[in-house]
């Protein structure tokens, strides 16, 4: 009958110390071992006239450290964040989680890099990275924080007044920094004007066509187009217009 057990545990390429302990208990804990490294245990039983007996062997791999140096790269146009890391060792797969406070979106790869799709415009998302194997996961990486492209300006509004003058004026946005309109008549003629409120006035001609669009700017670039809207202004008042013509013909007389 076992009164006492010796075990052994050290690193499965032969480099490195080895740590030996005996015990009467079923159970042992090695402390300060290294972070997604193989390791090779044997356990033997002693039994009362000291008599060990066979050994007992088996490879135990720790768990991986955390990925190191988290680069994230956001494409405004997609609305998707490529993330990358230093591979750490012993890690088979990683597992890559953007949070925000409405979703959460995961990425699993073998590889050192991942993209994440399906980012929502106006939102900011902590993204962090974690390795695992068969022994288990690390622990999450500090996560980096992402802000997105703000969502495109919405409850648009356009009026002449006095006529002459045209106003646009939105709603503000989250993670709206800027805002710029852009006005195209129908000859081709095309202003715009940048500001951080949520109004723009512009000047206009009697019996044009316009076509406007408003974006919202941050550092992660322009919002996505919404609505393009048109706006004929009115024709010139037929008393001006007859106005008009009876000063063009005085003038050429």
């Amino acid at each position: 009958m076992a009164i006492a057990f010796s075990v052994s545990i050290m690193r499965a390429n032969g480099l490195g110390r080895i740590w030996k302990e005996n015990t009467t208990n079923t159970s042992l804990t090695f402390s300060s071992l290294e972070a997604g490294t193989l390791y090779t245990i044997k356990a033997y039983a002693w039994n009362a006239n000291g008599t060990p007996g066979d050994d007992s062997t088996c490879n135990q791999r720790t768990s991986p450290r955390a990925p190191a140096n988290i680069q994230v790269s956001f494409d405004s146009g997609a609305l998707r964040a490529s993330v990358s890391w230093t591979p750490t060792e012993g890690a088979f797969n990683y597992t890559v989680m953007a949070l925000s406070d409405s979703s959460e979106l995961i990425c699993h790869t073998s590889l050192s890099a991942c993209t994440i799709s399906s980012l929502q415009c106006g939102t900011e998302y902590l993204i962090s990275v974690l390795a695992s194997n068969d022994a288990g996961s690390s622990k999450s990486t500090s996560a980096e924080a992402l802000k997105t492209v703000a969502c495109a300006p919405g409850r648009v509004t356009i009026r002449e007044d006095p006529p002459g003058h045209l106003s646009v004026a939105w709603s503000n946005v989250d993670l709206g920094d800027y805002y710029v309109v852009f006005v195209k008549s129908d000859d081709g003629l095309e202003v715009h004007c940048n500001t951080s409120l949520t109004q723009c006035n512009f000047l206009s001609e009697c019996g044009f066509t316009y076509f406007i669009s408003v974006f919202a700017y941050n550092k992660a670039g322009q919002s996505p187009l919404g609505d393009v809207f048109n706006y004929t202004t009115g024709k010139l008042p037929l008393m001006l217009v007859k106005g008009v013509l009876r000063s063009l013909k005085s003038a050429a007389a």
